[in-house]
């Protein structure tokens, strides 16, 4: 793609998902536009995946070995498709085109015991609805709009969970009288903690932490 933002990409998903279903899981390298600075490193693009009911699994931090087989195509279709490059972005779409259907339906591939990957693939059943959704928590948890900065409002204070989140809604699990836990989906952010005693001049007065 031009570039790797957030809406170009949405868009470039649903066209994925509409022809191909939604998978059970996707498996992704903490780059742009897979991941980010926020918590648990989710970005826009995979708190959205996640919403859908896909799992998103990610690979450690500088370790290409967790997607092994994934690396293993990129330096065959680097070697094949764009050494050297087209001169232009649609010249080098035909030749990603071409490639692809010779890696899906003509090459006979080893690790598939000499069959194709067309031959054993098929679409998922599991449907693209059309539409966004917004995660739903049960009786347990209190549900909380994450504003346009970021940040919840929780007891009076404002705590920042990331600007991937603005707009949609997390969960408040109370622990105890002391802990409360941050929940989108069914993954942890972290626990709102009150700097109380200001004992770290470097953290705000209230924050997201471990």
């Amino acid at each position: 793609m031009r570039n790797q933002q957030w809406r170009p990409v949405k868009k470039a998903f649903i066209q994925v998902f509409r022809r191909y279903g939604l998978p059970e899981i996707i498996r992704v390298d903490n780059g742009v536009p897979f991941g980010s600075v926020g918590a648990q490193g989710l970005s826009k693009l995979s708190i959205w995946w996640i919403s859908l009911g896909i799992k998103v699994e990610y690979t450690r931090p500088g370790k290409p070995q967790d997607n092994g087989c994934h690396e293993r195509m990129h330096k065959t279709l680097k070697a094949e498709a764009i050494k050297p490059p087209s001169p232009n972005f649609r010249a080098q779409q035909r030749r990603f085109d071409r490639w692809r259907k010779e890696f899906n339906e003509v090459r006979p591939h080893e690790s598939l015991e000499q069959t194709c990957p067309a031959d054993l693939y098929h679409a998922s059943e599991k449907r693209y609805c059309g539409s966004d959704t917004q995660v739903e928590y049960n009786e347990r948890f209190k549900k909380v709009f994450v504003q346009e900065n970021g940040s919840i409002r929780h007891n009076k204070n404002s705590y920042y969970i990331g600007d991937a989140f603005a707009g949609v809604h997390v969960g408040l699990l109370k622990i105890n009288r002391l802990r409360t836990e941050v929940y989108y989906a069914n993954i942890r952010l972290g626990r709102l903690i009150r700097n109380k005693n200001r004992k770290d001049p470097f953290r705000p007065p209230a924050y997201l932490g471990p």
